[in-house]
């Protein structure tokens, strides 16, 4: 078995020539579903045909829609230098039900969703490949293929839920459970957590006007993919904050509030209509595009990575958004807001204070901070506003 210690090594391996074809994980995750559950023979040669030649520079190919999207070998190889400090990569030849090398195996998956969003990624209808790939394959078979493979990126519902509904996705029996083993959404720390703490998603859905969830819902109702959408009080930003073009985005009145024990000051400024869509759970990478695509179409700030993107633009904002003022017995993990003013009700992506309770507790707990008079004040004035003593 070979092992691969740098991308550099590629070119030594010629593992790409100018006609050689490798599938992305979409793509391959669809097949074996066809192949596995139709019993389908031409899916099955389809996934050993990777890396034939063919008389085309297509590689790299992803279901987009009705086509398949694909990359040229010369922008493929300019990507992966930048991979270049990335570590071993085991299992050269990948699946052993395919006999070439698996895209799998030189392309980390998250390398994959960067390159499937490279502005330079063509477009061809899938019929003409899969019949280079496979000739004998008959024409009948060939539509009956294209047909499930383009099924894939249909027939599914996006909506946003509020108030109860918002728990009911995060139960594993209303999940797509044909593609649940895939992706990030099986892996969330707060699926069936209900079940053990009933309100431990009280933060959501006690504030129908300040937190929504955008759900992807296949033909039978079950979830596909889900990210929570934030209502903006205030954006913010650091004295010492650069990327103007990031913020002449908000029309906002800024104004400079002293934090201590901050030296520089921030900036900030109450917002009106800004939503903020947060990280995206979901079982393949095209339903995450899908998401981000919402997003940007909506108008609304997402979440990329570490950063936060809108209009273009990426930076690290400082985003505050305001719940009610009332006794939360547990907490959910939050990806984004952990920082949970207890006196003002305030949810913040950054800790702007040493008060207050920190929220990144992956079992529904949370942690106190501040001196131990703060931390007795905060822990206290949760617990009473149970008996609707306000203060």
């Amino acid at each position: 078995m070979k092992k691969i210690k740098r991308f550099g090594d590629f070119d030594d391996l010629d593992f790409i020539s100018e006609s050689r074809v490798y599938f992305m994980n979409d793509l391959i995750l669809k097949l074996r579903e066809i192949r596995d559950e139709q019993n389908n023979e031409w899916a099955s040669k389809l996934l050993k045909s990777q890396g034939k030649d063919i008389d085309s520079d297509t590689t790299f190919l992803e279901l987009d829609g009705d086509t398949f999207s694909f990359s040229k070998e010369e922008d493929v190889k300019k990507f992966l230098t930048r991979l270049i400090h990335r570590e071993d990569i085991d299992d050269f030849f990948g699946d052993d039900r395919v006999n070439r090398p698996s895209v799998n195996n030189y392309v980390h998956h998250l390398d994959q969703h960067y390159l499937q969003r490279q502005p330079n990624r063509g477009q061809v209808k899938m019929g003409r490949i899969i019949k280079k790939l496979i000739p004998e394959i008959p024409d009948k078979d060939l539509e009956s293929l294209v047909n499930n493979l383009k099924s894939e990126q249909t027939g599914y519902e996006m909506k946003l839920v509020k108030g109860a509904e918002i728990a009911k996705f995060y139960q594993s029996e209303n999940c797509d459970q044909k593609l649940y083993r895939y992706g990030t959404l099986q892996s969330s720390c707060m699926t069936n957590k209900a079940e053990i703490k009933p309100y431990i998603f009280d933060i959501y859905t006690k504030n129908p006007d300040t937190c929504q969830l955008l759900v992807m819902l296949n033909s039978n109702g079950q979830l596909m993919g889900r990210a929570l959408v934030w209502t903006i009080d205030e954006i913010g930003r650091w004295s010492e904050t650069k990327n103007e073009k990031f913020y002449s985005n908000f029309d906002v009145d800024w104004q400079k509030v002293k934090v201590e024990p901050y030296h520089n000051q921030l900036i900030k400024g109450k917002t009106k209509n800004l939503f903020f869509m947060d990280r995206v759970y979901y079982t393949k990478d095209w339903i995450n595009n899908a998401f981000q695509k919402w997003a940007r179409d909506n108008n609304f700030m997402m979440k990329i990575g570490e950063g936060i993107s809108y209009k273009g633009e990426v930076a690290s904002p400082t985003l505050f958004v305001k719940v009610n003022k009332i006794a939360y017995r547990h907490f959910p993990y939050m990806d984004t807001f952990k920082n949970y003013d207890v006196q003002s009700g305030t949810l913040c992506n950054y800790e702007v204070n040493y008060r207050g309770f920190n929220l990144g507790d992956t079992q529904g707990g949370y942690s106190l901070r501040g001196s131990g008079l703060e931390k007795t004040i905060d822990k206290a004035t949760n617990y009473v506003r149970r008996f609707k003593d306000y203060f």
